[in-house]
């Protein structure tokens, strides 16, 4: 626990003491009388004592004192007080704070309360207090002046409240309203200012005001109200005042949980000692009365005490009693002959106005003191004689015993002394006065010599006549001493023991004188044993047994038979043993008798040997054969079987099932337990396969049954293909195969061989193939069907050419007059080339003229069209008709060369050039447009568009809609095919209305689109057919309540909605899955759902979905393990049977967003993980650990790491965690399966096995004391082995070596086998050093290193960054932030005190550094050491038989709590606070380990000697 808080605490208890004690209530006294001096100090606040001590020359001086118990740091009082409060009003005072369950107030509410409370009780303590009131944010809004009127004060303080809207924190506008309030203060009064805030200023700290004030004597006390930051508690410090330590007037609440008590407690503490600063009592008067009788009155102090005129009655006359203490003194002498305990006084008393208790109280002596002078009396010798006689003659001196004593007081004799051979004489006088002469101090003890007569004692063997003892011997007899009168007898015939007996009265004379009287006699008679027959006798017992055929009933045999003949034997079975054999199943069930559970007594014979035959039940199989027509009803076996079903061929394994039942017994048999199955050789290929049954267990005998792998059907189907002409073959290389298809990994070769190239629409041709089995397709496994497609060319193989659209010409008339209308011009088409077929031609044109002269013109056009081969290029020359002229018409002797290409698409293009000479061979370009345009004659369209279902695009794989369900974020393809079955060229226009949907001329949906916000233009030739791919991306909007809605039409119509699915929006493969390796066997498991990825989505995982995760055969489930993260943060959890449910801090059975439910059964172990909300974009994790509790036993390394399941182990290589993990949603329909983790382990040959892991495991389960302290007494510093006397030396610093060992002694068994090593490569660690096997085994893990000069400096000082580091290593973890401390830069330690720090491990110093190359202290390094180890200790939550050390004692020492951990072993539960933080509740104290004796058995007693030195 840190110093602040153990402050915080102490000063919160410090409160609760100083609560104001009540008022008086009618009819209570108004006077009070102490009679204790705790109580009276307690209630009062005052204490009163009178001592004495001693002067050295026979007189004493008598002290008296009284004194205020509470101090005050100004060492002012009985000083009025004027206090104003000062509460910020800021708007984070409305930060809500929970009270309760659903509950809420806000921090100025608690704040209010509290202040309300502080100013009443002070008011109601003293009526000389006046309080004023100020608050501050940004401004001010109330200003109350000092009043003594309570109530003005508290309506006021509730009266506060935050501003409406956002404003600042300023210190300095609250401190200048408290000083101006305390303008008004009068003169002599005692000034405060008690200041509340929850935050830094961000406007105005105040440190110039705070001064000020403070130097005018004013006392400013500040409160910090859920300070979270230490610039706000630096802030609230700085202008505090300061007590005589220097320390601030400052205090710390937290109002979270406890709805302010924690901010009363401070404010009360801050009320009383503003109450105590007043004063305590007043009117005070202390009355002394001395002792007289016992005493002379020497001197007093006269400047105080008042002596009446009794001469013995002292009177202190007071007055106010303030926190200094005040003394008066008086002088006495003891009186001459007085001795013993002599009393000081008669009497004392001190009486006030006491100002807690407002009314006079009186202390009275027992409550102040009676001190008491002790004088010794004058002393004389004494003697004591211990002698031998009768109690009246004395006949020897045993021992003598000589001493002094104070005369008038009894010196006592030993009455309990023993003296060997004697004993004391009972009833003499032990006690006599000790008088002035010491010849008269005598006194004699008398003993008894001890005598002991013991009568003969024999063992005789049975003989059926009487036996008879009679000696005796008499044991202590003095020299000189002789004994008669006593007699003795055994007697005894039959089998037992006789006790003996004295006859006679012993009589002991000495030379005839009577001295029995001298002697305590005890007699002691003997025995006479008379035994059994020892011979042996034998006893035959024989078990009984039976025979039986196994029928599923339970059988049983029971009982023995003896042979005991007439002897005089009785035997019997011991109690819980039985003589009976039962069973149900085929075998021999033993009795299981032996001699050793028998028993056999006899008063005639004891050594009886029993010989036993064990009984036995013998139960034998039952024939497994099924039973046939005809067999007898009592001879048939009840077997029944179910034939296998027949398979399919699919190139697998068809070891087929086969069901066998015993009606009898109304089982099922179970295979491999009753009975066993053996297949005929193929069982792959198609044929028959026959199973033969073989009885075991408890069946016996053999049947066959068969079954048939049969053949699949195979369609094997050429390709259908239709094309438009475009003068190349059509051909169709796939072969489609349907059916059953081929098995996996077999199949065929195809050679189509079909092919077609001039149109053949009216008959197509079949498009033929062969096929080749592949090798290892055997044909006797498949019945093909062999299916020929059609191969069609459409269209025509020419293309019209409209030479009227193309070979226009204007002729230039010499005049109009010379025209005649009717005249009939001519332009031919001569002269093929290029293989064109020859065309004789030409155009005839009625003539019709227009212009107005000089020049006219007339336009006409070729008549003719021409047919040409499409994919050919044709020529030919164009000249005028010139043979019959026309009279006034100036004709073109230009030859123009005209050259058409025939398109494969029916279209063509043509160009001119021309020669001038009338030469082809020099025709050049004409650059006039010629009109080349289709022939534009249209019939009446005839087409059909259909659209395809869609489509589901994932990656670049295209799957049918019934079998993918479309996600949002998904890409959806589908076709619209535009069909002409007319004669000519048809255009329609489509839309469509899905927004956001693009269109597309391939199937790839690539390069520019081909419509307009929807809207495309389909133009498609006669008999020819055009498809159009149009793709969507589903968005969020398209699914209402969870379902996908979408509409593609078509001119409107609406022919292909989406199907309604439930949906989740994300990608399959962002499932994951993870494990992490630990060494100790356990590995973590972490799941991972998907989250939603694109801007429109908003679910990933609908509410009522659920995983389905079975554990991995291998392994076992950890309980309580599972831990729920959403965005990182983990859940609360709580568990109800197998059941556990995460959520918020209200979490229940009822109210959770996630439960995990665990079952189990012999077989495996799996749970349900239920989502009760929907997951959106923060990721979801749930980790649980296992155990992997079924491990080879062979040395070797088995399984193969995949820790996250993304390299596809196959089984027979792989350890997997999970057998299967399944998301489904709420209708239970699986949507995707989590990728299987799978683990490697290695057995090792020596002595153990490690799981895989690359790091050294730490126990943190078993909390043992790792350090036992110094062998040497703390007090006297020799050497010692009581623990308690034993330093730790928390504050002494720590050796390499020892840290070593530490770590080494707290590694999980596990690893220390897996990294043990008894060597290393260090100069200074030899193999004989205590420390040689922890240093070796930590450098073999890679926890700890040498120095570069190849030493490892044992005995050296181990440093801050050298622990870190050596924490940071036996953890994964990374850290790629900024450095955490500003003197670590550039260090060798850098990264690994980065990783410490972050991971919590270590701290850095008040001014914030780290001090890397400081060294570690032993209460620094156990303190680190808990850390690592995940241990929280709570000094209020030891045991109280735990070790305490001499040098730990001290429970307020930062290390305290740590160093008892560290030293003490101890069972524990571990707990949380509110705060969430944990802590440990001891529950019992172990013993010490004895770790030399340990590590010997860790190394099978090859260790290094020695225990180390971690102590």
């Amino acid at each position: 626990m840190s110093k602040k808080i153990l402050a915080i605490l102490m000063a919160v208890a410090m409160a609760f003491s100083l609560l104001p004690v009540t008022a008086l209530a009618a009819g209570e006294e108004s006077n009070k009388t102490y009679d204790d001096k705790d109580t009276a100090t307690q209630e009062t606040g005052v204490t009163a004592s009178k001592t004495a001590s001693a002067n050295g020359n026979e007189t004493y001086t008598i002290t008296l004192k009284v004194d205020g118990t509470t101090k005050t740091e100004t060492g002012k009082q009985n000083l009025p007080a004027d206090i104003v409060l000062v509460v910020d009003t800021s708007t984070s005072m409305d930060y809500p704070v929970r009270t309760g369950q659903g509950q809420y107030t806000t921090r100025l509410a608690i704040a209010k309360t509290a202040a309300a409370n502080f100013a009443s009780g002070l008011m109601d303590a003293s009526d000389a207090i006046q309080i004023g009131l100020y608050d501050f944010s940004g401004s001010n809004r109330t200003n109350v002046p000092l009043t003594s009127n309570k109530s003005t004060i508290t309506q006021a303080i509730q009266g506060l409240h935050t501003p409406r809207h956002g404003d600042s924190t300023n210190y300095t506008l609250g401190l200048t309203g408290a000083k101006d309030i305390l303008q008004a203060s009068e003169e002599g009064r005692q000034k405060f200012i008690v200041f509340i805030s929850d935050g830094a200023p961000n406007d105005g700290d105040g440190t110039d005001v705070s001064k000020n004030l403070i130097e005018q004597g004013v006392t400013i006390l500040t409160v910090g109200v859920d300070i979270k930051w230490n610039n706000a508690e630096k802030a609230l410090k700085k202008i505090s005042s300061k007590d005589k330590s220097n320390n601030p007037y400052y205090y710390s609440a937290s109002t979270s949980g406890d709805s302010g008590t924690a901010l009363d407690a401070i404010l009360a503490q801050i009320q009383k000692e503003i109450e105590t600063q007043i004063h305590s009592g007043t009117n005070a008067v202390l009355t002394d009365v001395i002792n007289l009788d016992e005493f002379d009155l020497e001197s007093y102090d006269e400047s105080k005490l008042i002596l009446a005129e009794d001469g013995k009655t002292l009177t202190w006359n007071i007055g106010t009693i303030g926190s200094d203490a005040q003394t008066a003194t008086i002088v006495v002498k003891p009186k001459a002959n007085k001795y013993g305990v002599l009393h000081t006084n008669e009497n004392v008393s001190l009486t006030f106005d006491s100002t807690k208790q407002g009314k006079k109280v009186t202390f009275t002596k027992d409550a102040i003191g009676d001190p008491t002078i002790t004088i010794k009396r004058p002393e004389q010798s004494y003697t004591i004689n211990y002698v031998w006689g009768d109690g009246s003659t004395q006949r020897k001196v045993l021992e003598t015993k000589t001493d002094n004593g104070i005369i008038g007081e009894n010196f006592t004799a030993d009455g309990t002394k023993t003296i060997r051979g004697y004993t004391m004489i009972p009833g003499q006088t032990l006690e006599k006065e000790i008088g002035a002469n010491s010849a008269d101090n005598v006194l004699t003890i008398y003993y008894q010599k001890n005598l002991t007569v013991a009568g003969e004692s024999a063992e005789r063997a049975y003989t059926g006549t009487q036996q008879e003892l009679i000696n005796f011997t008499v044991k202590g007899l003095a020299d000189g001493d002789s004994h008669s009168g006593l007699s003795y007898s055994a007697v005894g015939t039959a089998v037992g023991t006789h006790q003996g007996k004295f006859s006679g009265t012993l009589q002991i004379q000495n030379q005839e004188k009577d001295v029995t009287g001298s002697y305590a006699i005890t007699q002691n008679p003997g025995t006479l044993t008379i035994t059994k027959d020892t011979n042996q006798t034998t006893v035959q017992i024989t078990g009984k047994h039976d025979t039986v055929t196994y029928d599923g009933e339970e059988h049983r045999v029971s009982g023995y038979t003896t042979d005991i003949g007439n002897r005089d034997i009785s035997v019997a079975l011991k109690d819980g043993k039985v003589a009976e054999a039962e069973g149900t199943n085929v075998g021999e069930y033993k009795m299981g008798l032996t001699a050793a559970d028998f028993t056999a007594t006899s008063s005639s014979y004891d050594n009886i040997k029993i010989t036993v035959e064990d009984g036995y039940l013998k139960i034998q199989p039952k024939s497994i054969s099924p039973d046939q027509e005809g067999t007898l009803e009592d001879q048939k076996t009840g077997i029944v079987v179910t034939n296998p079903v027949n398979s399919k061929y699919d190139g697998q394994e068809h070891k087929n099932l086969i069901e066998v039942k015993d009606t009898k017994t109304g089982k099922t048999l179970v295979e491999n337990t009753d009975y066993t199955l053996h297949y005929s050789d193929d069982v792959i290929n198609a044929g028959t396969v026959t199973i033969t049954v073989k009885g075991i267990g408890n069946y016996t005998g053999e049947f066959s049954r068969d079954y048939q792998i049969t053949p699949r059907n195979v369609t094997l189907t050429s390709a259908t293909a239709r094309r438009e002409y475009d003068g190349t073959a059509l051909t169709a290389k796939k072969v489609d195969v349907s059916g059953d298809g081929f098995a996996q990994g077999e199949g065929a070769t195809y050679d189509v061989t079909g092919t077609q190239t001039e149109p053949n629409e009216s008959s197509p041709t079949n498009n033929t193939f062969t096929y080749t089995l592949s090798e290892g397709t055997l044909p006797g496994n498949y019945n093909i069907t062999k299916v020929e497609g059609t191969l069609t060319v459409t269209g025509s193989a020419t293309v019209t050419v409209d030479l009227s659209k193309l070979i226009q010409k204007e002729l230039t008339l010499k005049e109009e007059s010379s025209l005649p209308q009717n005249a009939t011009f001519k332009v031919k088409v001569t002269e093929a080339k290029d293989g064109a077929t020859p065309i004789v031609g030409e155009t005839e044109s009625t003539s019709s003229w227009t212009g107005d002269g000089p020049t006219y013109k007339v336009r006409f056009a070729f008549a003719n069209d021409l047919t040409l081969q499409k994919g050919q290029t044709y020529s030919y020359q164009v000249t005028e008709d010139k043979n019959n002229p026309v009279s006034g018409v100036e004709y073109d002797p230009t030859i123009y060369q005209l050259k058409i290409e025939a398109k494969m698409d029916g279209t063509y293009s043509a160009s001119y050039t021309v020669a001038p000479t009338g030469d082809a061979a020099e025709a050049t370009p004409v650059t006039e447009a010629a009109p080349l345009t289709i022939k534009n004659t249209y019939q009446t369209p005839d087409l059909s568009v259909t659209k395809e279902p869609y489509k589901v695009k994932v990656n670049d794989t295209l799957f049918n809609a019934d079998k993918t369900v479309a996600h949002v974020g998904d890409k959806i393809i589908w076709s619209v095919t535009v069909k002409n079955n007319g004669g000519t060229t048809a255009s329609t226009t489509l839309k469509e209305t899905l927004t956001g949907a693009a269109v597309y001329d391939n199937e790839a949906c690539t390069g520019d689109r081909v419509d307009t916000n929807g809207t495309w233009t389909a133009t498609v030739f006669a008999g020819e057919t055009k498809i159009y791919y149009v793709t969507y991306t589903v968005k969020a909007d398209d699914i209402p309540n969870g379902k996908i809605v979408n509409t593609i039409v078509k001119d409107g119509d609406n022919n292909n909605p989406i199907p309604s699915d439930p949906v989740s929006t994300w990608d399959t493969k962002q499932l994951k899955s993870a494990i992490s390796l630990n060494s100790d066997w356990t590995t973590t498991v972490t799941l991972e759902l998907p989250t939603v990825k694109q801007p429109d989505q908003t679910i990933a995982i609908s509410e009522g979905s659920k995983v389905e995760d079975t554990i991995g055969n291998k392994f076992t489930l950890i309980p309580d393990s599972f831990k729920l993260t959403v965005g990182g943060t983990e859940l609360q959890s709580i568990k109800e049977g197998e059941t556990y449910y995460f959520g918020d801090e209200t979490v229940s059975a009822t109210e959770y967003k996630f439960k995990v439910t665990v079952t189990k059964t012999e077989s495996e172990t799996k749970f349900n993980w239920d989502i009760n909300e929907a997951i959106k974009k923060d990721t979801v994790t749930l980790s649980y650990k296992l155990e992997l509790t079924t491990r080879e036993k062979n040395p070797g390394t088995y399984g193969k790491d995949d820790l996250d399941g993304s390299l596809g182990i196959p089984e027979s290589e792989a350890v997997y965690t999970n057998k299967s993990a399944i998301l489904c949603d709420k209708e239970n329909t699986k949507l995707a399966e989590f990728p299987k983790p799978s683990v490697s382990y290695t057995i090792k040959s020596s002595s153990g096995s490690h799981s895989g892991g690359s790091r050294p495991s730490l126990n943190t389960k078993d909390h043992y004391g790792y350090i036992i302290g110094y062998p040497v007494d703390y007090y006297t510093g020799q050497p010692t082995t009581d623990q308690t006397k034993k330093p730790v030396r928390p504050e002494g610093k720590i050796t390499r070596a020892e840290v070593a060992t530490i770590y080494f002694r707290m590694l999980t068994d596990e690893s220390r086998t897996k990294f043990w090593s008894q060597s290393n490569s260090y100069s200074d660690v030899k193999a004989g050093d205590w420390f040689n096997n922890a240093v070796s085994t930590l450098s073999n893990a890679g926890i700890i290193a040498g120095y570069e000069d190849g030493s490892f400096r044992p005995n050296g000082y181990i440093t801050r960054a050298e622990f870190a580091t050596i924490a940071a290593r036996f953890f994964d973890v990374t850290y790629n932030g900024k450095d955490l401390f500003p003197d670590i830069s550039g260090h060798w330690a850098k990264d690994y005190i980065n990783q410490a720090a972050n991971k919590g491990f270590v701290n850095g110093y008040e001014d914030g550094t780290f001090k890397p190359d400081r060294n570690i202290t032993r209460a620094e390094a156990v303190t680190l050491v808990n850390r690592t180890l995940d241990r929280h200790p709570d000094k209020s939550h030891f045991t109280k038989d735990m070790l305490v050390w001499p040098d730990n004692m001290d429970q307020t020492k930062w290390y305290y709590a740590d160093m008892q951990e560290a030293t003490n072993s101890h069972t524990y539960q571990m707990k949380e606070n509110s705060d969430k933080t944990k802590y440990e509740n001891w529950t019992k104290t172990l013993p010490i380990r004895n770790w030399e004796a340990l590590e010997k058995a860790w190394s099978n007693a090859n260790s290094s000697q020695g225990n180390g030195n971690v102590v």
